[in-house]
Order: structure tokens, then C-alpha cells, then sequence
């Protein structure tokens, strides 16, 4: 690999790594098609190498918030209940389009993108309410968010912050920005691991630029991770929306729409999921736990 190459790989790592430790969102996101339109990396090499250097992106940043004391253990426990089969059906996904359709894997990784930036963008508003104990569908939902973030994960690289991140907000509202993007990373981990390990058996990744990847990812990472750890939460919202409105643009063009199109259906999600779904949500959603780690 050239060195002006390497260099300019790992300045990506470090600007991406440096939003997934502020945010919990756009790992995948945005590595993954940027391999592909800027690396000239084949769709199932983008997904593969993207979960290789996310090996070292996620823990590095979930450590910090670790230590922080932000995380949410019994959700991370509930999360991961349903995100490693679900990694594990979605790494068989790559492997058999990944060999049989490159086309058709580009237009997953597409609606992925798609997916996963108007769940960012339509979360609503939070707000910390009273203490009470989760119910069983409540649980039960959060499972079935974990299996879906993780088959993504598996099938895309995308999917672990935003579609997780989405459904924690949605049923937890009482967490706050930190703790969302903690919880966030911390589910991440052996998702990831797991996923990594399959990308590997599969022969899919491009070594050299894995390596630049997770060289400049690192620092951005823990620089991002301690930002997020003392950012304001207003901040934190602004930020992880203007991450979501570029993964819809992506995921839009991916799908064949043109750039101006795209711009307009990611503006109309950031107005719809600033104003009327945030107001529908808070009308129906119960009061909720600041926080959980003393349930079962």
C-alpha cells in the first residue's frame, strides 16, 4: 500500500472513530461505503474490513465510558441476549451474497444505511422520568432490538449504534446521551468480535487497510469517547443528527436515488423526527428508569 494511501485510510479511521466515540453511531455507517466509493473495495472486502478495524475502534471507546460509569449493564445483558444469534445469522447473509450477488450486497448495505440513519434521525426527544421496573414486553422488545442490530452487524457492518441506539431511546427514554452511547458501544464489543471472527474465516479482508484503519481509529476513538463523556447533551443530539442525515444521503444513493432526491427524504426525516414522531412517542410512552442496573 502506498504511503500517501495508508495515510489518508487512517485519516478516515480517525475522523470516523473520533464520531463513534462522541456518538455511539456511523461506524459501519460510514466506513463501510466510503471504503467502497473512496477505497475501490468490493461491497463483501468493505464489510470485512470495517469489522476487522472495528475490533479495535469500539473497545477502545467503550472502555472510556466503562470507567465513566455510564453504561448500562442490565440493558447491555438484554441487548446482547438477542445481538449474537442475530450476528451470527447475518454473517452467514455476507458470506452467500458476498460469493453469489456483490450487486445485491450493495443494495443491502443500502437499505441498511437507509434503515439505520432514519432510526437515528426519528429518535425522539428524551426525558428522564420517575423509577419503575421494566415489564416483560418492554424486556422482550429490547431482545428482539439486539437480534436485528446484530444480523445487520453480521450481514452489513451497519446497524449496532443507530438501530440499537433508536430502540434503547424509544423504550428507555429516561437514559441520557452518555448513557445511551455507552450502552451503545459496550453491546458493540462482542457483536463485533464475533462478527470480525466470521469475516475473517471468510476471506474477505483487505489487511493492509484494516491496519491503517484501526491506527488512526484508535486515537479518535478515545479522544471521541471522552468528549461524549462531558459534552452537554444538546450538543450531543445536534451531533448525532447531522451523523444520521449523511448515512440516509448514502443509503439513498446506494439505492439508485439522485443526490438532490436523497438530500430531500433525509431533510424531511430530520423535520418528521424533530417535531411530529417525537410528539406521538412522548404522548404514549410510559415513565421509565434513569437508570437499570439493579434489575434482573
Amino acid at each position: 500500500m502506498a504511503v500517501i494511501h495508508a495515510l489518508s485510510i487512517a485519516l478516515l479511521g480517525a475522523t470516523v472513530g473520533l464520531l463513534v466515540g462522541l456518538t455511539g453511531v456511523g461506524g459501519g455507517a460510514l466506513l463501510t461505503p466510503a471504503l467502497i466509493t473512496l477505497g475501490g473495495l468490493g461491497p463483501a472486502t468493505a464489510v470485512a474490513t470495517d469489522l476487522v478495524a472495528a475490533i479495535v475502534l469500539r473497545p477502545a471507546a467503550a472502555a472510556v465510558h466503562w470507567r465513566a460509569r455510564v453504561v448500562e449493564r442490565a440493558l447491555v445483558r438484554r441487548l446482547a441476549l438477542g445481538a449474537v444469534p442475530g450476528v451470527v445469522l447475518g454473517t452467514i447473509v455476507l458470506h452467500l451474497l458476498g460469493a453469489t450477488s456483490p450487486t445485491m450486497l450493495t443494495h443491502v448495505v443500502g437499505g441498511a444505511l437507509l434503515l439505520g440513519g432514519s432510526a437515528a434521525l426519528m429518535r425522539p426527544r428524551h426525558a428522564p422520568g420517575r423509577r419503575a421496573l421494566p415489564d416483560p414486553l418492554r424486556t422482550t422488545l429490547t431482545v428482539a432490538a439486539g437480534l436485528v442490530g446484530g444480523l445487520l452487524v453480521g450481514a452489513t457492518s451497519i446497524g449496532a449504534g443507530s438501530m440499537t441506539g433508536a430502540a434503547l431511546l424509544l423504550l428507555y427514554p429516561g437514559l441520557g446521551a452518555a448513557a445511551l452511547v455507552g450502552t451503545d458501544l459496550v453491546v458493540a464489543v462482542p457483536v463485533g468480535l464475533l462478527a470480525a471472527v466470521a469475516a475473517v474465516t471468510g476471506d474477505h479482508v483487505d489487511w493492509p487497510v484494516a491496519v491503517a484503519l484501526a491506527a488512526g481509529g484508535l486515537p479518535g476513538a478515545l479522544l471521541g469517547a471522552r468528549l461524549a463523556t462531558r459534552s452537554t447533551e444538546r450538543w450531543g443530539r445536534l451531533l448525532r443528527r447531522a451523523v444520521a442525515v449523511i448515512i440516509v444521503v448514502t443509503g439513498a444513493r446506494y439505492l439508485g436515488a439522485p443526490l438532490s432526491a436523497a438530500a430531500v427524504v433525509a431533510g424531511g426525516l430530520a423535520l418528521i423526527g424533530r417535531r411530529s414522531v417525537a410528539e406521538a412517542v412522548e404522548r404514549v410512552r410510559a415513565p421509565l428508569p434513569v437508570r437499570f442496573d439493579d434489575d434482573a
